[in-house]
């Protein structure tokens, strides 16, 4: 997918940048964490029938690309200011990515092949609908080329923004506040239950560090209508596929 793609892009950049400036760092914190993980997707090359797939996941699906960024981040990120101006960046990639998946949702069409191919000169013979929920909920997915992918995206950035919304004054917090909203009804049009309930949990984390601020409230009334909502669609809406049970409690 375009996304992807631009992915090994800004990868190859990123470690072209740390290489050439000669910031490359021992000592990486995650290597332990890291080990293990290539360690147990290596071994289950041994035991998939789709040794292909396999692969594909090792180096390329949450696999050893992912570990190569983490570690060139970890050498091109020396100080709070470069930090928080990657925060910064990631949180203002969130608000667009998060308009695209809204432009979905109100035209029912997918972004990708509709809006991202065309810029880059691809041409689609019919534009391809937005994917559903339980064949029933149309369910954004923005740049991404799934709604889980979103999902996880928001769930990576809300809690950033809302620690900044807690922390912020005047204007400042009027920003962060749109763009924690923006963030939530993202997350809520994906309709990736896991993704959801992990943000639920970063939420009541950022709530508990953060409790003797006013802003806390803000954060809290957000939480309380997203979930209620989030509830009432999911008691209502059943699996399909001939399965009875509602999305709120799924039996497989």
């Amino acid at each position: 997918s375009p996304a992807r793609v631009v992915d090994l892009v800004c990868l190859v950049s990123f470690a072209v940048a740390a290489v050439g400036r000669g910031v490359l760092r021992r000592q990486f914190p995650l290597t332990g964490v890291f080990s293990c993980y290539v360690a147990v997707r290596v071994a289950s090359l041994f035991f998939t029938p789709d040794t292909t797939g396999g692969l594909i996941f090792l180096l390329g699906e949450a696999g050893l690309t992912t570990v190569a960024l983490c570690y060139v981040a970890f050498c091109v990120i020396r100080t709070d200011a470069v930090l928080r101006q990657l925060v910064s960046t990631l949180l203002a990639i969130g608000v667009v990515t998060s308009f695209a998946g809204w432009w979905e949702w109100a035209t029912q069409l997918n972004s990708g092949p509709n809006v991202l191919f065309p810029l880059v000169g691809v041409v689609q013979n019919e534009s391809l609908a937005i994917s559903l929920k339980a064949a029933q909920i149309p369910r954004i997915t923005g740049t991404l080329d799934h709604p889980l992918a979103l999902g996880g995206l928001m769930t990576l950035l809300m809690p950033i923004a809302a620690q900044r919304l807690m922390a912020s004054r005047g204007a400042t917090w009027v920003m962060y506040f749109s763009v924690v909203a923006i963030f939530g009804l993202s997350l809520f049009l994906t309709f990736a239950r896991i993704a959801q309930f992990a943000t639920v949990l970063e939420v009541c984390a950022c709530l508990y560090l953060f409790r003797g601020r006013a802003s806390r409230w803000a954060l809290i009334s957000l939480t309380v209508v997203g979930i209620l909502s989030l509830l009432s669609v999911y008691s209502r809406t059943t699996e399909g596929t001939g399965v009875t049970s509602s999305l709120l409690f799924p039996t497989a």
